[in-house]
């Protein structure tokens, strides 16, 4: 039952006991009244003096007043948070900076499910306590609770500091900016728990179990896939129009929006240029993270060109969520788990498999990835690593 309204604490005097209890009113969710007892043992050493009695009164009911205070003081400058409207503020505020939708819903929920839902089951309402370095460790302890990956943390924490930046401005200044920092992150600790939760999570990570490689005989079998019509798939949606896609994908490690942007003047004869990704059907925009550009050597293509010609004029003009419909159903059909991401995970494996052969580096393969930090693009020899170990089974009984 939730209680409706509650009263300051209060002392009664019992003469047959000799000593003072602590009370107070509440009433009900249904209107009834009730009293409701402080813990005796609380107080229970100063229960025949007066005078401590109405000190402690006066402490404990003090407090509860501050924290009154402060939810109200909490509810008038978010006033905002409770309208309907909060989370397209908040989505449209981050996506206005970042220009990716995804990124902004993952921020929203972050903010909403991980803290907001957090500290109201705590009734920490006083903002200013979230700040604190013990409200931040306990924060991250709940995150271990729920068993979370490291990389999620970090991500909660970056969507937290945006979370008050957006308060700050739509507050016009009432509510500081705060730079969280979650030390409790940095410690051995956390460190030994991520090691621990990927041991026992290996088999449900595809990043860490070596699935998302994609052979070159199981794009082979993917791409004989595609030349197929299939009844039960709408037209739109059919493997066939995504054959030129996977195929670029595969030998350039291009994202699924990349490969919708190219055009025939995308394709030099020492690589193929990337400066563009689809935002929609028609409309383009920059690429990831503010990059300008980046040239992929024709690593697996060299004189082959004019397949790659062809394939770059079959691109059909999709919506980049038709694009993974298509590859979900054909996955359907052959049965297996990969994602359109893969194709360009599996790139990169394949060229650290091949950098001797290629007389490529590690910064060769960053820059053909297109990724900002090289920790990134080294997660992926440990997947080819994997595969490589795998037991070899000849393909004909030996007697």
């Amino acid at each position: 039952m939730k209680n409706k309204k509650k009263s300051k604490w209060y002392g009664i005097w019992d003469k047959s006991m000799a000593r003072y209890y602590i009370r107070r009113e509440v009433i009900t969710a249904e209107g009834r009244k009730k009293l409701e007892r402080y813990p005796n043992n609380k107080y229970k050493d100063i229960c025949t003096s007066k005078e401590k009695i109405d000190e402690f009164l006066k402490r404990v009911n003090h407090r509860i007043l501050r924290e009154e205070e402060a939810k109200k003081n909490w509810s008038i400058k978010t006033a905002f948070l409770k309208t309907k409207s909060f989370n397209i503020d908040f989505y449209n505020w981050v996506f206005k900076r970042t220009d990716n939708k995804r990124y902004s819903r993952e921020t929203v929920s972050y903010v909403r499910m991980h803290i907001i839902e957090y500290f109201e089951a705590q009734g920490i309402v006083d903002y200013l306590q979230w700040q604190s370095i013990s409200s931040q460790n306990k924060l991250v302890e709940s995150f271990i609770k729920k068993q979370l990956s490291l990389e999620t943390m970090k991500s909660i924490k970056i969507a937290l500091n945006l979370f008050f930046q957006f308060l700050n401005e739509e507050s016009l200044g009432k509510i500081d900016k705060f730079k969280f920092s979650f030390p409790l992150l940095l410690t051995e600790r956390v460190r030994k728990y991520e090691r621990k939760r990927k041991e026992t999570f290996k088999h449900k990570d595809k990043r860490l179990s070596g699935e998302d490689y994609i052979s070159d005989e199981q794009i082979q079998t993917i791409l004989a896939a595609c030349s197929k019509e299939y009844k039960n798939i709408p037209q739109a949606q059919q493997p066939i129009n995504i054959h030129s896609l996977i195929w670029l994908s595969y030998k350039y490690g291009l994202r699924r929006s990349e490969c919708l942007a190219l055009s025939t003047g995308n394709l030099r004869n020492s690589c193929l240029y990337i400066e563009k990704q689809v935002k929609d059907t028609k409309s383009l925009k920059e690429l990831k993270w503010g990059k300008k550009f980046r040239k992929i050597p024709h690593f697996y293509t060299e004189g082959n060109l004019d397949e790659v010609h062809s394939h770059i004029q079959d691109i059909p003009q999709l919506h980049p969520d038709t694009v993974t419909k298509s590859w979900s159903a054909l996955m359907k059909i052959l049965n297996l788990r990969f994602t359109f991401h893969n194709l360009r995970n599996s790139f990169c494996s394949n060229l650290f498999r091949d950098m001797q052969k290629l007389e490529i580096s590690h910064s060769d393969i960053q820059l053909a990835m297109g990724h900002s930090d090289l920790r990134t693009t080294m997660k992926y020899l440990k997947d080819f690593r994997k595969f490589e170990e795998s037991i070899y089974i000849p393909s004909k009984k030996v007697s």
